[in-house]
């Protein structure tokens, strides 16, 4: 064992000893890689540059120390500043991706300040249209005009109808009228009529249209109904001074004798309704006929006032 030579034997520790060159050197004496030296590297520069660079680094880090000793406040400022520099880039690339459109901004501004929905209101049901109706007596056993409506309906358009005339408009009235009391009856021909209410058909229908011109047409004058007998609550004269002048505007503009007369007569056979054998009241009636040149068809208006709506013939 003793013959085996450890790393430290191998190693001469001998500090003043010469070694001399190796003559087991590989290479020949004259081989190019002897020819031709390996050139040094001058680190002489960048040595120096090293140390400067050392001389700087400890400088500014003494220079740290004592700003961060004497000037806590400007230090945290200035480290904040160096760390919001290093990381704004990558924050305003994240802001960047993640903005939203100027579009989806505005949609999403009018979704924030949009009221919620309020929920929909039930439908109030439709309430029944108010149809005109005719305060009007019956007869016999011809029920009162409101009653038969409620099982007639198209009473209530003739009622309807009927409201909607005025002085200008009153030639159709009579037509209107007999319509009307065939629909309440469901009879056409006058003696059927007669069998059913009673009373002859001319008087029925005389007291029938002079009501419900009372509830029309001379209301529109500024005349008062009533429920009374006399209809209206001024008396015949004072009817007739306030009628005269919507009757003559009326008929001003009619072109026959028939439109003249069927505009007259419903005020006429009201008036003479009412009058009933009132001289005076009768007197004041020739005297509005004559005021509206009718006084030739005076006795046709007093006791044929039917004949002038009689298919075929003129007055």
């Amino acid at each position: 064992m003793s013959d085996i030579k450890t790393f430290e034997d191998k190693f001469d520790h001998k500090p003043n000893k010469i070694y001399e060159k190796d003559d087991d050197d590989d290479l020949p004496p004259k081989s190019p890689l002897h020819l031709h030296a390996v050139p040094q590297i001058d680190n002489s520069a960048s040595g120096c540059l090293a140390g400067l660079g050392k001389i700087a680094l400890s400088v500014g880090t003494i220079a740290l120390c004592l700003l961060y000793i004497c000037k806590p406040d400007t230090f945290s400022g200035l480290a904040y500043r160096v760390t919001h520099m290093f990381s704004a880039p990558s924050r305003a690339r994240t802001v960047a991706r993640k903005a939203p459109s100027p579009a989806t901004q505005a949609a999403a501004a009018v979704a924030a300040h949009a009221p919620a929905p309020k929920k929909a209101a039930p439908a109030a049901p439709a309430k029944p249209a108010v149809r005109s109706v005719l305060a009007l007596r019956g007869a016999g056993s011809l029920p009162d005009f409101a009653t038969a409506a409620k099982l007639n309906p198209d009473l209530y358009d003739y009622a309807d109808a009927l409201h909607r005339l005025r002085f200008e408009t009153l030639d159709e009235h009579h037509n209107l009228v007999r319509r009307m009391i065939a629909s309440w009856t469901r009879e056409s021909a006058p003696e059927k009529i007669e069998a059913l209410t009673g009373i002859p058909y001319k008087t029925f229908f005389n007291r029938v249209s002079a009501r419900v011109l009372s509830q029309t047409v001379l209301p529109k004058a500024g005349l008062t109904p009533t429920a009374g007998d006399a209809m209206i609550a001024q008396d015949p004269v004072q009817i007739m001074a306030t009628v005269y002048p919507y009757m003559k505007v009326a008929i001003a503009n009619k072109t026959t004798a028939r439109g003249v007369l069927g505009s007259v007569e419903p005020v006429s056979s009201f008036l003479l309704h009412v009058c009933r054998d009132d001289t005076e009241c009768l007197g004041s009636w020739d005297l509005l006929i004559d005021m509206l040149g009718l006084g030739k068809y005076a006795s046709l208006l007093e006791k044929y006032p039917e004949t002038i709506y009689a298919d075929g013939k003129r007055p």
